[in-house]
């Protein structure tokens, strides 16, 4: 064989091993690739990995660390995850700014929270009537950062006005551009101050404060009629230690709206409807307080409970609870004063008094033309409950 011959037998050779040796190494290598693992997930389990391996991916980075893959504190891009200790140091973007997980919530970075509405607040009122339902200003909700729906509550509302709307105290949620007002209940007493504050998000508004007119039942001798801070009306001075005595807008059985009585009048028996009479010793012609606080007491009696009186014991008028059903002589005052007080049926309606006459009789009054008269306590008739001042 000529030699150029032997030369190119020899470099074939060299180039079969050669392209033998690179498959052999690639196959090698093909074989010691492990399969790709799957995309971790903060608390998987990691036990293919050594501690301390760290892994990108697009949903972020993660170390392997005590056999589970922890999320590494650094994450941007938007996410709508809740912050937790898993995510403690994750940036994300909202679509108008970034926030940071602190461990515990999203925290806004480089301005005002979104959650926080500027500051406001609500114009205070003096003067107003007593017990009343008073409502504030309304005020636009405004704030450059302020770019969340956020909730809202009030201490010593009783609303929350939300475009107009009623919707309630606490769980009320606000975004930017909607109004906002306050009601409350004023005081029932004269030149008394309530106040309320609403919390939206996480701005407080300052404190809003309404204050009741002087009573115009606190001077000396007031006008018969004339209605007190606490909704009641003066009637006069009561033979029971001649104290100023008041009394109630309307007959039992109906209710006063601010401006009318309504509902339908509700007549009731003296004793409890039944001919089971007994002497109950609420003979006093002064006292209907002491009257019927004994009658309330007779609970053992067989003709308990006493239907009148216990109507205005239970009786609870804005914030007034000391009624009672007036005596004899307390009654024939509330008939003097009759036009003034008002809503009384001057007809041919008899009007219990406190005032026992016998075990089976107690008086009544009839106001068409102020006589006094007894009738059987199983008797229903109309009753008007007075309370006197206790100073």
């Amino acid at each position: 064989m000529q030699f150029w011959q032997l030369q190119l037998f020899h470099g074939a050779t060299m180039a079969i091993h050669k392209l033998c040796a690179c498959f052999v190494i690639g196959l090698v290598l093909l074989l010691a690739t492990p399969t790709q693992a799957a995309v971790p997930s903060a608390g998987a389990v990691c036990t293919d990995n050594t501690a301390g391996a760290t892994a990108c991916y697009q949903n972020g980075c993660y170390t392997c660390t005590a056999g589970v893959w922890v999320s590494q504190p650094l994450q941007l891009g938007a996410t709508t995850s809740a912050c937790g200790s898993s995510l403690a140091g994750m940036l994300r973007w909202t679509g108008t700014g970034f926030q940071g997980c602190d461990g515990t919530s999203w925290q806004s970075i480089g301005g005002t929270a979104c959650n926080a509405p500027d500051a406001f607040s609500f114009t205070d009122q003096t003067g107003v009537g007593g017990y009343s339902l008073v409502m504030s200003n309304a005020l636009t909700l405004a704030g450059s950062n302020f770019s969340c729906v956020v909730s809202s509550s009030c201490a010593g509302c009783t609303d929350i006005v939300k475009n107009g709307v009623s919707a309630g105290i606490t769980g009320v949620t606000f975004s930017l551009g909607d109004t906002i007002a306050l009601e409350l209940r004023s005081s029932p007493t004269g030149n008394a101050t309530v106040t309320a504050n609403v919390t939206v998000g996480s701005t407080t508004s300052s404190t809003w404060s309404v204050t009741t007119a002087d009573d115009p039942c606190s001077v000396e001798s007031p006008t018969p009629g004339t209605v007190c801070t606490d909704g009641t009306v003066y009637a006069g001075l009561t033979p029971d230690g001649n104290v100023k005595m008041f009394t109630t807008h309307c007959d039992s059985g109906y209710t006063w709206s601010g401006t009318a009585c309504e509902g339908s009048v509700d007549s009731l028996h003296w004793n409890d409807g039944s001919t089971s009479y007994q002497s109950t010793g609420a003979t006093s012609t002064t006292s209907g307080q002491s009257n019927t606080s004994l009658l309330m007491s007779l609970t053992t009696n067989n003709d308990y409970p006493y239907e009148a009186a216990k109507y205005c014991n239970d009786l609870v008028v804005n914030t007034t609870d000391d009624w009672y059903l007036p005596s004899k002589d307390e009654m024939a005052v509330l008939r003097t004063n009759r036009v003034a007080i008002g809503n009384f049926n001057l007809v041919n309606w008899y009007y219990w008094t406190s005032t026992e006459s016998s075990s089976s009789y107690a008086y009544q009054l009839l106001f068409a033309n102020g006589a006094s008269s007894t009738a059987t306590k199983n008797n229903a008739k109309v009753t008007r409950c007075t309370r006197k001042a206790t100073s």
